[in-house]
């Protein structure tokens, strides 16, 4: 046999329904009811503890890849991204109970991990630099833009650049390498920042006001992945290592 008789076994897919070993961004109502998440490219709903899922967008809604599904406030929209190769992303938002998605952004680009003010009035939303114009993934973009928008849409308005040291490539952080911003107390802007130690890198949790003023850092781990602060700003939740972890935050 040639190797490439080998390497070749053609077999068929079926069209029938699937077992789905692989979730992404799990994510509760506010009251704990629903469960929303990413799994074959849709954001689905199922409600808990034992519920069918059932797929949030209609069928018709022909986006090509949905992401990152977040919860208003008040348990009614849930906020997501779109990827297409072609085009490009959006920001979206859809009423849970139904409807048709709603559009947030005019202008393509690389949009993921949207997350609610308190208010339900603004979305937060990581934006890459824009090297999948190279043919190239999300993960090597060298900087992300945080930039807000309004929840009944809107121009985004930037709220702080967060780049790679000097001298680093995203290789150096391709297991972190996708910005995840979040909201804590006060409104505050939260964010990991890697930045230099040696010949490596340490993780550094940063907050800013919605306005991009007043940073502050709050704490820094070795090799942390995420890091998220907790609604009372008492706590911060970080992945390292495959392992997720809980630590008091200093403010």
């Amino acid at each position: 046999r040639t190797i490439s008789e080998m390497a070749y076994k053609p077999f068929r897919i079926s069209d029938g329904p699937l077992t789905v070993r692989f979730l992404r961004w799990p994510t509760l109502s506010p009251n704990g009811a629903t469960l929303a998440f990413q799994a074959v490219g849709r954001v689905w709903l199922m409600d808990r503890p034992s519920g069918a899922p059932r797929r949030l967008t209609p069928g018709s809604f022909a986006e090509q890849q949905e992401f990152a599904p977040a919860w208003s406030p008040d348990g009614q929209w849930i906020a997501f991204t779109t990827w297409d190769d072609g085009v490009g992303g959006y920001v979206w938002k859809m009423r849970v109970r139904g409807g048709a998605p709603e559009r947030l952004t005019t202008e393509a680009g690389e949009y993921v991990h949207p997350a609610w003010s308190g208010d339900g009035q603004t979305l937060i939303v990581a934006r890459g630099a824009g090297t999948t114009m190279e043919k190239r993934t999300l993960t090597a973009d060298p900087w992300w833009d945080i930039v807000k928008i309004p929840a009944a849409g809107g121009q985004p308005e930037l709220v702080t650049r967060v780049a790679l040291p000097a001298g680093s490539e995203p290789s150096s952080v391709a297991r972190r390498a996708i910005l995840q911003p979040s909201l804590g107390p006060g409104g505050r802007v939260f964010f990991p920042e890697f930045q230099s130690a040696g010949r490596g890198l340490k993780t550094v949790l940063v907050s800013v006001r919605p306005d991009g003023t007043d940073r502050r850092e709050h704490l820094t781990l070795p090799a942390a992945d995420e890091m998220s602060p907790s609604p009372d700003g008492k706590w911060v939740a970080f992945e390292e290592g495959d392992n997720v972890y809980l630590t008091a935050l200093p403010m």
